[in-house]
């Protein structure tokens, strides 16, 4: 149950990210400047704990002229990482053994 949880968790969060992505990037821009804002300390912990996002986040607010491109390379990340946490959650494909 718990896999599943985090697993349900995990990829509400990346819906929840490219609400923002496509509908008010603008969240985005402040979610990386508190992230920036962190103490040395605890930017470590919050990158390792939060990887996929702030990843996602790196993505978004990097040097890139384009917007599409980052959307789609954001949109890239989202999809590994769903796909990843799909097999890790469930490794039997789905089926009854």
């Amino acid at each position: 149950m718990g896999a599943y949880l985090f697993y349900v968790v995990c990829v509400s969060i990346w819906l929840a990210f490219g609400w923002a992505l496509l509908e008010r990037p603008v969240v985005l821009d402040r979610a990386w400047a508190g992230m920036q804002r962190l103490p040395l300390l605890v930017k470590p912990v919050v990158w390792v704990a939060f990887l996929p996002w702030v990843s996602g986040l790196a993505i978004w607010e990097s040097g890139w002229r384009d917007p599409r491109a980052r959307r789609i390379a954001v949109i890239l990340v989202a999809i590994a990482f769903i796909v990843f946490w799909t097999v890790v959650t469930f490794p039997s494909g789905g089926g009854r053994s």
